[in-house]
């Protein structure tokens, strides 16, 4: 699964932790006091005993509809919409949080209720649709946290339950305009949203893992995205949501290997992330050494002499990348100086790529010859038999002479053919 694809993937969990959240935030308490007809308080009583959320839901639809200019219908229409949202009815509580906001445009609670559900729908839409979907959530968002400031609890909730409502919101309407952004590709704004979204809620796993994505899918890359990757794979895990799991694992595995060189040490980040909300202070992965580190450490690890012709070529090869670079180059290729001045020429079995008037272009590595690529050119002091063809395998015996780093390749003089010169 493709890193957008699995970062665009509904989950179950969160979905439903986003509906919880949404449909359980405090709302002012129901002015019934106000209210003089006793039918009227108690039809919406009566509604709200209902246990059943899709139940409860249609009971306060219908008390609405009933009293359509009750003091209370904005509150009932509200609980009704939370109910909906409780019993998944999404049709349902896109229509009444419509309806909410035709009334209260600024209602914050309605608009964390149709934003989670435009959020859901993108998430659920084949890949044509989901951007225009996602473009609706976003901007029903925009308004949320425009009108985020401004929302006062019931005045009987308690603080933490106030708190608690408001972080649940913005995460949101933060996790509706990360995701619009996700979809554009655009990581750098997605990032920001992201990160108030988790630190509104950390255990949203969408938000979490999408976190991750937009971080390690970013230019420049932020190795800090594996530790959310770590993060959301907990979250799954806890979840008991193994689809989630195996898909997170299947995306951040690799990465992580193709950055860090190894993928030995992620069991030790998914334990970092198994128990905290946010990544250590001073959280970092070692990226994987480069080609150039790797051929300086080469020669500094080994004697030059019990190198093979395979490291002669990949530590020649980086001889620009570096003063280091150079200095191991030259020890390789004085190594092969004296091994020649001994009067010793270098004989190599090899896969013809080309043949030209008194030369001939060679593959010695088993690399190149499987690709077919060059990276020993020959001169000859007679011209190659006819029977010599491109792909014949044959040997070759002479003194090398020089080398180009890129494309790598060896020049090879007063050489000779030996061998069948027969074909693989």
């Amino acid at each position: 699964m493709s890193a957008l694809a699995l970062a665009c993937a509904p989950h179950a969990a969160k979905a439903q932790n986003g509906a919880e959240a949404a449909g359980s935030a405090p709302s002012p308490a129901p002015a019934t006091a106000a209210v003089k007809d006793p039918i009227e308080a108690a039809a919406f009583d009566a509604a709200m005993a209902q246990a059943d959320p899709a139940a409860q839901g249609a009971a306060l639809e219908a008390f609405v509809a009933r009293y359509p200019n009750s003091l209370i219908r904005a509150d009932a229409l509200e609980k009704a919409t939370a109910a909906y949202l409780e019993a998944r009815d999404l049709d349902k509580v896109e229509a009444l949080s419509g309806r909410l906001l035709t009334l209260e445009p600024r209602n914050a609670r309605a608009l964390a209720m149709l934003a989670f559900v435009l959020r859901q729908r993108a998430a659920a839409a084949p890949a044509d649709q989901a951007p225009a979907l996602a473009d609706k959530a976003a901007a029903v968002a925009e308004r949320g946290l425009a009108n985020l400031a401004g929302w006062r609890p019931a005045a009987d909730a308690g603080g933490d339950a106030a708190a608690s409502a408001r972080s649940e919101m913005s995460a949101i309407f933060n996790g509706a305009l990360g995701y619009r952004a996700l979809l554009q590709k655009d990581y750098a704004t997605a990032r920001p949203y992201y990160l108030a979204a988790v630190a509104a809620d950390p255990t949203g796993l969408d938000d979490v893992y999408q976190l991750a994505v937009v971080s390690l899918q970013g230019r420049p890359s932020d190795p800090v995205g594996f530790w959310w990757a770590a993060r959301a794979e907990a979250l799954a895990a806890a979840a008991e949501d193994a689809h989630a799991k195996a898909a997170i694992e299947a995306y951040a595995r690799p990465l992580y290997r193709r950055y860090h060189g190894t993928d030995d040490d992620w069991e030790g980040v998914l334990a970092q992330a198994q128990g905290a909300m946010a990544p250590p202070a001073g959280f970092a992965i070692a990226p994987a050494p480069s080609p150039a580190s790797v051929a300086v450490q080469a020669v500094h690890d080994s004697p030059v002499a019990s190198l093979s012709f395979s490291d002669w070529e990949f530590i020649l090869a980086q001889r620009d990348a570096s003063p280091q670079n150079r200095a191991a180059a030259d020890k390789v290729w004085d190594n092969i100086a004296a091994l020649q001045s001994r009067g010793l020429k270098m004989r190599f079995k090899v896969k013809v790529i080309a043949v030209r008037p008194h030369a001939l272009d060679a593959a010695v590595t088993d690399n190149n010859q499987g690709a077919g690529h060059a990276d020993l050119h020959v001169s000859l002091a007679v011209d190659p038999t006819s029977a010599l063809k491109p792909g014949a395998t044959t040997e070759v015996t002479g003194v090398l002479t020089g080398y180009t780093p890129s494309p790598f390749a060896f020049t090879m003089q007063q050489a000779q053919v030996e061998g069948d010169g027969g074909a693989n």
